[in-house]
């Protein structure tokens, strides 16, 4: 009889083959539930619901720092972008260039997501805009949050502010007073309607060949990701 496993997994074309049963693990059957990254990561992190998931990077690193020890990292990244390049901005905020987000007030998902991680990565180093160079505005709520899961605070002289609860990242981009940008995964379901454009980096797949061309980087394996694969540790694992 094969082992059985249960997999909390995202839907998207690099899991589809495990979906569809293209992929079968040897002797071992996978019974998927099917999950939005944001739900999937955060039952995990909170009630480690699965055997096998797929697992925010940044939440994994966070909570593994800090002593969790029911996860067991394994190098299989799910999802493959450049996220800097999903940056979106109101027309009319005056943002040209990276540089032009210091001192803007700038809308996340939550801080800590890697896809966020990411591109406050590729700002600090590849263009000199520190986190400290912008004001945060996080959507999730806390008991919502990987953040609360993990007990995320943000780091000294990073400004972190709550978006109200009947906000959205949206709605507060169309108001002038609110965010200038905003990142990332939010920009797949921000209205068309909305006054937006991703013009802080319009061609994105020249930005991306010019930094993974650069000496340090492996494209094979070092790649953008927004999660990766956990496995919950066993009793008496070591």
């Amino acid at each position: 009889m094969n082992l059985q496993l249960s997999i909390g997994i995202t839907n998207n074309p690099r899991t589809w083959p495990i979906l569809d049963g293209t992929v079968k693990p040897e002797a071992i059957d996978l019974i998927a539930t099917v999950l939005h990254p944001s739900e999937l990561f955060w039952r995990q992190l909170r009630f480690a619901e699965f055997a096998v998931s797929e697992m925010s990077c940044s939440s994994f690193l966070i909570t593994t720092g800090l002593g969790d020890t029911r996860f067991v990292g394994l190098p299989i990244f799910t999802t493959r972008r450049f996220f800097h390049t999903s940056i979106l901005t109101r027309r009319k905020a005056g943002i040209e260039t990276p540089a032009d987000l210091k001192g803007k007030r700038v809308g996340v998902p939550e801080y800590q997501q890697t896809a966020a991680l990411w591109t406050r990565g590729v700002l600090q180093h590849e263009f000199g805009v520190h986190p400290k160079d912008m004001e945060f505005w996080m959507e999730r709520t806390p008991e919502k949050s990987h953040g609360g899961a993990t007990g995320f605070k943000p780091p000294p002289g990073v400004v972190v502010n709550q978006i109200p609860a009947d906000k959205s990242l949206g709605s507060m981009l169309r108001c002038i007073i609110f965010p200038t940008a905003i990142w990332s995964t939010a920009a797949a379901r921000i209205s068309p309607t909305t006054p937006t454009s991703n013009i802080c980096f319009q061609t994105p797949p020249r930005k991306a060949s010019a930094i993974t061309a650069r000496p340090g980087y492996f494209r094979s394996i070092i790649r953008p990701w927004s999660g990766a694969t956990s496995m919950k540790r066993s009793p008496g694992w070591r």
